[in-house]
């Protein structure tokens, strides 16, 4: 049943519980019109032609510097990382997946995390251009990389650019110090303007930036002039997410301990539509629930993920899919 599966996407996304009625079907009518077509408006896997085999390919980079207090994320800390061994890892099983694949064209590239900027470059490129000797690679081909707005991964951003890197998205999380103290950042406001300026002399047009509403503490109001600043700021593209609080996390033992309160369920559907609305005013529009852009500067990567093409993850906190030719889910391999 669709509505079925809508309702369970969105709870898994932490939407569906904090929205009002009218905010629920607002949602679902977007979701159902985006996810649930006419067969004539189906993806290109759908079809039996060749764009059914293009694919795109997320590598999982674990390491951070610091663990986030709201990140359940598979990660690891750890100041001896051993980047020849993590790639060489990381080649080999993009290897496999790919021989294994019928994929025979990749139209983007993604490295996630924990924190693949702190990979190094070169890395990077060695990644890259093994994967274009075992499969030709789109003319428009996206590759982007998760960054942490950090001082000192600023001397990096043309390296990664001269790797292959041709997006980025910046984990900005939030523009106010008090926050990114309680999720234990390893940045401040000031350096995530800086990296975003910075990153606008190599990457302009192609910046993302990630942003976390319903903090703990956090007002409507409070939110609303953030948001003014968010805008003002905004390359071409935003990632809105409402804080989700995970299980066993620090800050959910804060929330249990009573330390810390978190908007109330109203509150957070007045963020959302607000932002919706501020968003779409600014001509910065949602084209996926979470994710909003200029026209024509929306992340092909989301949208293969959107639309159902087949992917190909790598690294340990990765997975893959694979559809036949009818759209049927054939299998989802676990990488480890």
């Amino acid at each position: 049943d669709n509505r079925f599966i809508i309702n369970r996407f969105l709870s898994a996304m932490n939407i569906w519980p904090s929205c009002r009625a009218r905010t629920q079907k607002a949602v679902f009518k977007f979701v159902y019109n985006c996810s649930f077509r006419k067969s004539a408006e189906l993806p290109p896997r759908f079809s039996s032609d060749k764009a059914a085999e293009k694919g795109i390919i997320y590598v999982h980079w674990p390491y951070c510097s610091q663990l986030c207090t709201y990140c359940n994320f598979n990660k690891y800390v750890s100041r001896d990382v051993k980047h020849n061994d993590l790639v060489s890892c990381l080649i080999q099983e993009v290897t496999t997946r790919l021989r294994m694949s019928s994929i025979d064209e990749v139209t983007s590239v993604y490295f996630g995390g924990g924190t693949p900027s702190l990979a190094e470059p070169l890395a990077i490129e060695t990644i890259l251009a093994t994967i274009s000797k075992l499969v030709p690679t789109s003319p428009n081909i996206e590759v982007s990389l998760e960054v942490n707005p950090t001082s000192g991964q600023l001397h990096k951003l043309k390296h990664f650019k001269h790797a292959g890197i041709n997006r980025l998205s910046i984990g900005m999380q939030s523009l106010r110090n008090k926050d990114l103290k309680l999720f234990n950042r390893d940045h401040s406001t000031q350096e995530a303007l800086r990296t975003l300026e910075d990153a606008s002399s190599f990457f302009k047009g192609r910046i993302s930036i990630d942003m976390i509403f319903g903090r703990p503490g956090q007002s409507f109001l409070e939110w609303k002039q953030e948001l003014s600043e968010v805008i003002q700021i905004c390359d071409q593209h935003l990632s809105l997410y409402q804080l989700t609080v995970e299980l066993g996390t620090p800050l959910a033992k804060m929330i249990q301990k009573g330390e810390l309160c978190l908007p109330a369920s109203e509150e957070l559907a007045d963020m959302y539509e607000y932002s919706v609305e501020e968003l779409q005013q600014a001509e910065i529009l949602r084209y996926e629930v979470s994710n909003f852009s200029k026209m024509g500067a929306e992340c092909q990567h989301s949208l293969s993920y959107w639309t159902g093409r087949d992917y190909i993850g790598i690294g340990p906190g990765a997975h893959s899919r694979k559809c036949d030719s009818a759209g049927s889910e054939l299998r989802r391999i676990f990488a480890h």
